[in-house]
């Protein structure tokens, strides 16, 4: 007989699974709330069975289970996707078990003052509300990651750079990875400030320009975001022909307040366009005049991999010189 793994069985379903029915999320966390009571008595008592059983411990599961169904319903905790569940999601079910221990907690304080016996301890509350807590919070944590690893098996993943984004690192990298299903992995943050070159932002390491051109190669990126709008224009423009030079693409993403529904989508990542290297509307070459001088000429561009200078060979590429020679000092670039 085969070995029996439990969490590549649980991977095996949630990969055949889109998404699972609202009453067996219900029943799931009613189950651990059920076993975490138990399991809160045993460890009070030092795992002594006969008394664990003097306290009626199934007695405690139906009290903890009814309350627990009540909060359950009424925060409508089972309606979240287990796939996109985050911390905002973990903090929602944690507070159902704070407010169902609170209850209780309260069932107690009045069984107390009437003379009444407690049908939970306060101890084993307290133990109680943290083994929930972890349990609930961290099977969903356990399914999102098993959900996003079978995606990530389907899937070309690509290494990419965010500009500027300490000041929204997690939420940027966050909305990254769940836009794209993990199509890209963050592999670095850059900063101007000299502060924070050497912090991380969720473990990913925070560097500067002139660190990060030592490590594209190494860490094969194929895109850079560009997340400050306050960026020097001439930075800008330095980052954008580094990146023409090392075939790697730049992008731009829109400010968090720009967001639709407070969540980043692809049709709102667009490529950098030449007036934003300029600061100004890009200058067409339309002009009859300068159209019928350069026509049939032989043409030479220097600086032609920049971003400038690429703008200004398409635009006379257009224009049917009889050709064009393109220069520049990017050895990478010599033919």
């Amino acid at each position: 007989m085969k070995n029996f793994d439990p969490i590549h069985r649980l991977y095996q379903i949630i990969k055949k699974k889109s998404n699972a029915p609202r009453w067996i999320i219900l029943i799931i966390d009613l189950s651990i709330c059920a076993f975490s009571i138990l399991y809160a008595n045993l460890l009070r008592f030092n795992f002594d069975v006969k008394t664990f059983t003097a306290y009626h411990p199934f007695l405690q599961v139906l009290s903890v289970v009814a309350v627990s169904t009540c909060f359950f319903l009424l925060f409508r905790t089972y309606e979240g996707i287990i796939r996109t569940s985050g911390i905002k999601e973990g903090v929602r079910c944690i507070t159902v078990i704070f407010y169902s221990c609170l209850l209780l907690l309260v069932v107690n304080i009045v069984s107390d003052v009437y003379g009444w016996h407690n049908i939970i301890p306060n101890s084993i509350l307290l133990i109680y509300f943290f083994t929930s807590s972890f349990l609930i919070f961290g099977y969903r944590l356990l399914a999102k990651d098993l959900y996003f690893r079978s995606i990530k098996a389907k899937i070309a993943i690509e290494n990419v750079l965010i500009f500027g984004g300490a000041k929204n690192g997690t939420l940027l990298k966050n909305a990254m990875e769940q836009m794209s299903f993990h199509q890209y992995n963050v592999a670095g943050f850059i900063e101007t400030n000299e502060k924070l070159w050497g912090k991380t932002i969720d473990n990913i390491k925070i560097y500067s320009f002139d660190q990060i051109k030592k490590r594209t190669h190494s860490k094969n990126i194929k895109l850079l975001f560009l997340a400050d709008e306050a960026i020097d224009l001439e930075l800008k423009n330095e980052i954008v022909n580094y990146c023409l030079a090392q075939d790697i693409e730049v992008k731009i993403i829109p400010p968090v307040q720009n967001w639709i529904h407070g969540q980043l989508f692809v049709n709102q990542l667009q490529n950098v366009k030449i007036e934003d290297l300029l600061n100004r509307p890009v200058i067409k070459l339309t002009n009859d005049h300068v159209t019928k001088y350069l026509k049939g000429k032989r043409i030479l561009i220097t600086g032609a991999a920049g971003s400038i200078g690429s703008e200004i060979a398409r635009q006379i590429a257009a224009i049917n010189p009889h050709s064009i020679m393109l220069c520049d000092q990017f050895r990478k670039l010599l033919v």
